[in-house]
């Protein structure tokens, strides 16, 4: 080729001869402009990784000796016969200029595993604490929810207690409502002038004193011998598994109704009705409460009766 070589041409040939001479060694004449000699600089890079891409071969004789007298500076040793270079028998093909990276060829090490940025963690950061928060939330009203429940409770019981008593109270003052209805029945019985009154005394077993000698009652009976009020006195408690039980004598004895004593304290009975042709009362003590006639001792009877004019 005449004429002037191209500089490409020039910056191959230049990368050439350094590797061949070395970097340290001096250039030729030929000058290269600052472009063309970073171009040549990395084309040296380049070609001088293509070895490292080829197969180890073993190293020409003489290699040591010339490595060793660079290494001591005896450049003017003779070196050991080298085959020649051959000519570049025609310009190289044009190689595309890599783009200016250090060790674009070499391989890169493994990456590593890329932790997020602080902008993609944020997110994340907040929906745990939203989530914390939320389950905070959720202890909590299950903790208001069951203390309401047990509040509820308390109050339903005390309700119930409240309930009960006022019923117990209701109940009671019924039951004085009647006993004092009775009682002003029984003291305008009393009190009647048409009243037949027949006193209860002590009854003594043949050859023996009296059960219960201190015992005494009277029986009150109105006109219509329908409505009756008995007041007793001085009787003992029954003894273990019987009762007092009441008797109305008419042509057969009629049970009244069973009651118990206590020591010192007064027995008041009264009712809307007595039997036909009742003539005398009396009180036994039984061991079944619903004996159809008197089984047991006799302890108060009632005498003829007597008009109170």
């Amino acid at each position: 080729m005449n004429g002037e070589a191209p500089t490409e041409d020039l910056t191959l040939l230049a990368a050439l001869e350094t590797l061949e001479r070395g970097i340290d060694a001096p250039r030729s004449a030929a000058r290269l402009d600052e472009a063309s000699e970073t171009l040549s600089r990395l084309y040296t890079e380049v070609l001088g990784l293509i070895p490292y891409e080829l197969a180890p071969v073993p190293p020409p004789a003489g290699a040591k000796a010339r490595l060793m007298a660079a290494v001591r500076g005896e450049e003017t040793l003779p070196a050991a016969a080298e085959p020649a270079q051959p000519a570049i028998p025609r310009k190289p093909p044009p190689v595309p200029a890599p783009e200016p990276r250090p060790a674009a060829s070499r391989p890169a090490p493994p990456s590593t595993a890329v932790r997020p940025s602080r902008a993609g963690r944020w997110p994340l950061a907040l929906a745990a604490t939203l989530a914390l928060a939320l389950l905070g939330l959720s202890a909590w009203l299950y903790s208001q929810v069951g203390a309401q429940h047990a509040a509820i409770a308390g109050l339903r019981r005390q309700l119930s207690l409240e309930r009960a008593r006022s019923e117990g109270v209701a109940a009671r003052a019924r039951q004085l409502e009647n006993e004092g209805f009775d009682m002003r029945q029984s003291l305008n019985l009393v009190s009647s002038r048409a009243v037949l009154i027949s006193p209860l005394r002590p009854v003594a077993p043949p050859g023996q004193p009296p059960r219960q000698p201190d015992a005494h009652g009277m029986l009150f009976v109105a006109a219509d011998h329908q409505h009756w009020y008995m007041s007793l006195q001085g009787l003992q408690p029954a003894p273990a598994g019987q009762v007092y039980k009441l008797w109305f004598m008419a042509d057969r004895p009629v049970g009244s109704g069973s009651f118990t004593a206590r020591t010192g304290e007064p027995i008041d009975l009264s009712s809307q009705q007595m039997p036909a042709g009742t003539r005398g009362a009396m009180i036994t003590l039984e061991s079944d409460p619903n004996a159809p006639a008197p089984t047991g001792p006799a302890v108060l009877q009632a005498a003829q009766p007597a008009a109170i004019s």
